[in-house]
Formats: C-alpha cells, sequence, structure tokens
C-alpha cells in the first residue's frame, strides 16, 4: 500500500471462483484478541461489475467466513475482524473471490496486500478522529466515500455514527451509517 514493494491479486479475467490465497498454518494462542487485517483495491471503471472478497478461517472441520466485502475505490482500503473465539488456535485464513452478479467480472481484478494476524488494541480514553476525509462536494444522488483523518486501525470497542447538516449547526444521525 505505499506503493513499493509487492502485493498478490485474483485476476478477474481467469475463473476466479478456481483462486484463493491461503495463509500458512498460524499460532494465535498468545494473542488474547486476534485480529485478522489485509488492505485491498478493487477500483472497476469499466462496467457495474464488483467481484467480492471473502476472508475466511479454518475452524478445524471446515472455513468459516469471517468478512466479506465487495466495491470500487480508487485507493487502497483496510479491512479487519476480530477473530471468533469458535476458530481454534492453530488455525490458517484464505481468501477467496466470489464473481459479480452484475457487469463482467473481467474488468474488476482484486489486490491484497500487507495481511496481517495481530493483537487488537483495546480502545480507552477518548478518541480523536481528526477531520473528515472524503470529497469537499457532491452532487444528489451521487455516492462517495467518507473517513476520517486518525483511523484507529486494529482498536477494538469504537463505535461511530455518521451526521448529516443542511447548515453545519444542526445535526441528525444518518439511519444505519455507523461503520467507518
Amino acid at each position: 500500500t505505499s506503493g513499493t514493494g509487492n502485493f498478490t491479486w485474483i485476476d478477474g479475467p481467469s475463473n476466479i471462483t478456481d483462486n484463493s490465497l491461503e495463509t500458512k498454518w498460524v499460532d494465535l494462542t498468545g494473542l488474547s484478541y486476534p485480529y485478522v487485517s489485509f488492505w485491498m483495491l478493487s477500483n472497476n471503471t469499466d462496467d457495474a461489475a464488483q467481484n467480492q472478497i471473502q476472508l475466511q478461517a479454518w475452524n478445524g472441520t471446515d472455513w468459516d467466513t469471517l468478512l466479506t466485502f465487495g466495491g470500487n475505490d480508487p485507493d487502497w482500503v483496510k479491512h479487519g475482524v476480530l477473530v471468533p473465539t469458535s476458530i481454534p488456535d492453530i488455525t490458517h485464513f484464505r481468501i477467496v473471490a466470489i464473481p459479480s452478479l452484475a457487469g463482467s467480472q473481467y474488468y474488476n481484478d482484486l489486490l491484497i496486500d500487507d495481511f496481517a494476524v495481530e493483537e487488537l488494541t483495546l480502545c480507552t480514553g477518548m478518541p480523536a478522529p481528526g477531520a473528515t476525509t472524503g470529497p469537499a462536494t457532491s452532487c444528489s444522488g451521487s455516492e462517495f466515500t467518507l473517513g476520517i483523518a486518525n483511523d484507529p486501525g486494529s482498536v477494538i470497542g469504537f463505535t461511530y455514527q455518521w451526521q448529516s447538516s443542511p447548515d453545519s449547526l444542526s445535526w441528525t444521525d444518518i439511519a444505519g451509517a455507523t461503520a467507518l
């Protein structure tokens, strides 16, 4: 994600359901709150296809889906999830692709970088999210992505509530807008 080094990808033109990215065995015994994360880039500008990524963990007999994501963004986006206690301490993870139902999967490669298994830091004190990031203006009915300048990353215990304002004085919660 730094612009140097290597990344891996699942190629849209291939039969993406035949491909997966799988880790070696991982020992979680030293982690109280094991957190799995990776950065993803998926930016299809040719048609409506949005292939999806699933992060899965081996439960000892089968694969459990921990996270599913599909979307377009011109920037690398970090995704992560707390590993459920149902997953054994010695396990492995894989990333699989699900083809888009719209458009042509051909135009939607899925790039993955900086896969990590780490200790999730517990939230303490008052967060300092900084400024909201995203476009300065947007047209009505157009989709856009917002974020925060000081993303807490792998910290558990944060909750989010996005709000809107017609005048920057009175604010109203946006129903369902509770994720970063």
